[in-house]
């Protein structure tokens, strides 16, 4: 997928790129060759950008599209894939202190009282935490960066 997003930024057109993969269906917008919007399955953005270059299997198309001049998402592809190369190394390195990912985790009782006063991401991670999704489930039904949510996990 990277070179897709490449070719299209070299493009230096609006453009709309769809895709529908394991995490669901997805697009992102160019304009002027610069991503400004992106959408895959429930997140939005960066994360998805991020998401999206992780996926190996599934369909995809590019047509040409209006898009709207908003602030691109990322500098460049070149500082998407420099982004995504970190957020690997900080993955691994997260992973190697939290529980594995194919537990099940409950709450305690001062885990509850924490997911009833958190807010953000923090709540929605705790919320997600019911003695029946293992870790990744939690993760990914989260919606936010893998990252930031093992973060708080």
């Amino acid at each position: 997928m990277f070179d897709v997003l490449l070719e299209l930024e070299h493009s230096a057109q609006d453009a709309r790129l769809w895709f529908e993969t394991e995490y669901g269906m997805g697009e992102v917008l160019f304009h002027k060759g610069q991503m400004v919007n992106a959408r895959l399955g429930g997140t939005r953005g960066q994360t998805a950008l991020l998401r999206l270059l992780d996926i190996s299997e599934g369909r995809f198309g590019i047509e040409e599209y209006q898009v709207s001049a908003d602030p691109p998402i990322v500098p460049n592809v070149g500082g998407l894939a420099e982004l995504h190369s970190s957020r690997i190394a900080e993955w691994k390195a997260l992973c190697a202190g939290a529980p594995p990912l194919n537990s099940v985790m409950k709450l305690t009782a001062r885990g509850s009282a924490v997911r009833n006063t958190s807010r953000g991401i923090q709540r929605v991670i705790l919320a997600l935490i019911d003695g029946r999704r293992t870790f990744m489930q939690v993760l990914e039904e989260s919606s936010f960066d893998p990252v930031d949510a093992m973060r708080f996990a």
